[in-house]
């Protein structure tokens, strides 16, 4: 995710335009990312999802959540199905657009 970020804002462009899921370049004023745990924990209590019901939907195991707490960061695809899950963009999900 961090070099993610770098990239895009090196660009000065969104995620989503990075990967091909919108054509306008960037229409927000990216913020300085959060990490990432941290961001996706507010999403989740924004859209009244628990851990545990994203784990079983998404099939994902317990031991993901647990290494982004520790301060990892998920792999790109994973960032995308978490976005899609949550219905947010990715620029949402990163933190960049508030």
């Amino acid at each position: 995710m961090k070099s993610l970020n770098g990239i895009a804002e090196n660009f000065n462009c969104s995620l989503n335009f990075l990967f091909g899921l919108s054509e306008t370049i960037i229409d927000f004023t990216p913020k300085p990312a959060l990490p990432f745990y941290e961001r996706l924990k507010s999403i989740m209590k924004e859209n009244k999802v628990s851990r545990y019901r994203m784990c079983i939907d998404l099939e994902k195991g317990h031991g993901q959540f647990n290494r982004w707490k520790s301060g990892g960061n998920p792999q790109m695809n994973t960032v995308h199905e978490l976005a899609t899950y949550l219905g947010v963009t990715l620029d949402y999900l990163a933190g960049r657009e508030r």
